[in-house]
């Protein structure tokens, strides 16, 4: 049942065969042809559209600070090529769904790194201390793909670090983890039951038990006049009072 919406009792819809009234919509019996036709047709046109995007290099756009702004037309055509529609039009022509989102991925990657080979980045950047490459997961933004910083291969964004872009993450993420602590103790939330009963650490605090314990942590907190071997201490009593 196809609804029609915003249009007028003159419009041609109204008086096809197929129109119900009490149902306010078009009544169509489609059949699995009906359906493979529909479905190919969409491949075909995103495709042609995708590449009409990468002939006229407009996958995304730069504002003058540099950032990366995707064309909303390839996101809409990238979450269909994500959905169970695509998979069905795949699996009817006998194409393999993950290979071919692989490959227009790839394909997408080359007509929008070509400035510079993926090896001969990565050898460079191996070659710069200050240079950092960070993981990135499947699912990052488009902003992140696009950025010429980017390798595709090795799943990882090049980024170049000052001293003090250094220490400014590092003092963020001290002040944070006591920030944290101190949240959940005056929450009561320091710790949780398991599926046996027993008490034990919440996880979000434990899982910065070996960065609080890293030489980082303690350097951090020196630079900032904190007495880290004290702090330890008062988050390891407290730890265990709430234990018992």
């Amino acid at each position: 049942m196809h609804t029609i919406n915003f249009a007028a009792e003159t419009d041609y819809l109204y008086t096809v065969e197929e129109y119900n009234p009490d149902l306010g919509g078009l009544v169509i019996e489609w059949t699995p042809e009906d359906v493979y036709v529909v479905f190919l047709s969409a491949m075909e046109e995103s495709l042609e559209i995708i590449k009409e995007l990468v002939l006229r290099r407009k996958l995304f756009f730069k504002d003058d600070n540099g950032n990366i702004t995707v064309n909303p037309l390839l996101e809409a055509e990238t979450r269909w090529y994500m959905s169970k529609s695509f998979e069905y039009t795949c699996l009817s022509h006998g194409l393999d769904a993950c290979e071919f989102r692989a490959e227009l991925k790839s394909w997408l990657y080359y007509h929008s790194h070509r400035s510079i080979s993926e090896n001969t980045k990565l050898a460079e950047c191996r070659n710069d201390d200050e240079i950092i490459l960070h993981d990135c997961n499947d699912d990052m933004g488009w902003d992140i793909f696009f950025d010429q910083d980017y390798l595709m291969s090795e799943k990882k964004l090049a980024v170049k670090w000052t001293d003090r872009e250094i220490m400014d993450v590092y003092i963020k993420a001290f002040k944070s983890t006591l920030e944290l602590f101190d949240e959940l103790v005056s929450c009561d939330l320091l710790t949780k039951r398991n599926a046996f009963g027993k008490l034990e650490i919440n996880p979000i605090f434990e899982n910065h038990f070996e960065w609080i314990m890293s030489e980082a942590f303690e350097i951090v907190g020196n630079h900032l006049g904190y007495n880290v071997p004290q702090i330890r201490k008062l988050m390891a009593t407290i730890c265990q009072m709430n234990l018992k």
